[in-house]
């Protein structure tokens, strides 16, 4: 389906989400909140077995194709031609500086996989 308006990019976000697992009563308030930060390019992280599988989602709404990915156990190429990136192994990671950078420009929407959200209790 080709969108035209942002009531029926959400609705292609709540459909697609719910295919992701997200919970029916989070689907529509979910998916304005990542339409807004698309909009905005504003960075989100996603928390979660599935974040890898929802960022996927998602660029297929905005972008009609997969995402790029950034992973932060290699070398960081500034270069994406996708407008939705997701960013991996960040936790933890040296490469923390750079990545701050990426984000800092708002050129691209970043998404931020952490496949466990415990992970998160860990930092500082």
């Amino acid at each position: 389906m080709i969108v035209t308006n942002w009531q029926e990019t959400i609705e292609e976000l709540n459909n697609n989400l719910d295919c992701c697992g997200i919970n029916a009563e989070y689907l529509s308030p979910f998916s304005t909140y990542i339409y807004s930060a698309y909009r905005n390019k504003i960075p989100i992280l996603l928390s979660g077995i599935n974040s890898i599988q929802i960022a996927k989602a998602i660029s297929y709404i905005f972008n009609g194709k997969n995402l790029d990915i950034i992973d932060c156990n290699n070398e960081i190429n500034n270069y994406t031609k996708n407008e939705v990136v997701i960013i991996k192994n960040f936790i933890n990671s040296v490469k923390t500086t750079e990545i701050i950078d990426l984000l800092i420009k708002r050129d691209k929407f970043y998404l931020i996989s952490v496949p466990h959200y415990e992970d998160l209790c860990f930092l500082p």
